[in-house]
Order: C-alpha cells, then sequence, then structure tokens
C-alpha cells in the first residue's frame, strides 16, 4: 500500500499535511513490491489507526481483550490504566475493521506483534515511512482521520468523544453508554466511509471488501443463462 492517494488528496478536500496519512495508509501497493515482503504488523497498525484515530502507543499497546467484536466496541483505555490527558476513548467497531479484526490471527495477547513480541517502541513507523516514501510522525493518520470526519459532517461532540477530547457523559452513565447499538453511530458511518474511499487505490483488499467476478452482460454465455434462468422462473 504506498504512494496511492496522492493525486486524488485534493479531490477529497483532505488537507495537506493528511496527505502523509493517506499515502502510508497504503503501505506495499508499489507495483514493483513483492507481497512476500509486505509486514504483517505494518498492516495492522495502518488499518487500525484508520478505524480508531487513536494515538500510535493506543495501538501499539492494545490487547485483545480489549476488544469486543460481540458489540463492536475497542476500549483503548485498559482497565487498570489510569486516564491521563491523552485520554483513550472507546469506540466504535465500523465493519470494515471488525472484518479485518474477525479475520487476524493471535500470536499472544497483543493484537499488533512482531515475531510474537510486541512494539515496544515507535521504531517501526521510521522504517515504514522511508519504505513508503513519505514524512510525517505516527500520529498523522489520527489528524487526518478526523479531518475527514469533519469534512463529511459528522457532529463536533460525537468526534470530540471518539477523538478523546471529551468524556462520554457521567462516570456512572459511561459505564453503559457506549454498550448502546446508535453509541457514536455516525463516526462509525464515517469511518467505513473512510475505508470505502481507501478500498479503491490498495492492492491488499480490506476484508469484506475483495472484488468478486461477477459475469459480463455482454457475454454470450452468460446471456445464455440468463435465459435459462428466464424460462425456469416462467
Amino acid at each position: 500500500m504506498v504512494r496511492v492517494i496522492q493525486g486524488h488528496i485534493e479531490r477529497l478536500g483532505i488537507q495537506s499535511d493528511g496527505a502523509a496519512a493517506y499515502l502510508a495508509t497504503s503501505v506495499g501497493l508499489h507495483p514493483e513490491n513483492d507481497e512476500r515482503y509486505e509486514r504483517e504488523h505494518w498492516r495492522r497498525f495502518l488499518v487500525l489507526a484508520v478505524g480508531t484515530a487513536s494515538r500510535e502507543a493506543a495501538i501499539r499497546e492494545l490487547k485483545w481483550d480489549q476488544v469486543d467484536l460481540r458489540i463492536g466496541r475497542i476500549k483503548l483505555n485498559p482497565e487498570g490504566r489510569r486516564q491521563t490527558k491523552k485520554r483513550r476513548a472507546t469506540v466504535p467497531i465500523a465493519p470494515t475493521l471488525a472484518a479485518e479484526l474477525a479475520s487476524w490471527t493471535r500470536h499472544g495477547e497483543y493484537v499488533i506483534s512482531y515475531y510474537g513480541r510486541p512494539l515496544r517502541t515507535r521504531d517501526f513507523w521510521k522504517t515504514l515511512t522511508l519504505r513508503a516514501g513519505v514524512d510525517g510522525g505516527a500520529n498523522i493518520i489520527r489528524h487526518t482521520v478526523h479531518t475527514w470526519l469533519a469534512e463529511i459532517g459528522v457532529p463536533d461532540s460525537e468526534a470530540d468523544i471518539f477523538m478523546g477530547h471529551q468524556e462520554d457523559g457521567s462516570k456512572t452513565g459511561r459505564r453503559y453508554k457506549h454498550r448502546r447499538p446508535e453509541y457514536l453511530r455516525s463516526v462509525s458511518e464515517g469511518v467505513e466511509s473512510l475505508f470505502e474511499e481507501l478500498s479503491a487505490y490498495i492492492k491488499r483488499p480490506f476484508k469484506g471488501r475483495e472484488l468478486i467476478d461477477q459475469p459480463n452482460p455482454d457475454d454470450p454465455e452468460h446471456q445464455g443463462l440468463r435465459g435459462k434462468w428466464s424460462n425456469d422462473a416462467c
């Protein structure tokens, strides 16, 4: 997924400082790249960065017990960790992210690992951006997702909760609020629309968005089958 969307940045209305995020989101897309050398931990980080808009440390430290696919939530702040000024929110899981998470092999307790070990530092990002040929810190995708949500009209009140800029209700209420089906629905839909936009440009499709061969309506064989189905229906 590398250098894919630069020509589309202006069309998408994304600020120029988000360009690196879009480019990096597609690491491995150079046609000359051999897919055997694609690094799975890069892809997982980038998919989660788009899907959660979280800071890189929260993504690196994410464990499987923080992911609830049943209700579609990721609790970025694990049990026992004290919230800081850089608040880690509980975020909804968009459908594409859910499909990705469900397909990933679990190599231990961490969602992202390298040869079974968690990523202890952000050094991997330096290698990733060097390979991608882009600049920008590991949190630039977070800023780009926020820009995307603003530009498609997601209410600031919901985007701010998603980004961890404000708390979602009272201490008692927020224990249950995130379990409601409608929790941050506009954010989830907005993130899904971003995955949809990106899916047109990446070489390795997101899970659930794979292209499936469809018969050409002008193909004589297809026309014959269509006629058979029509007769059978009659």
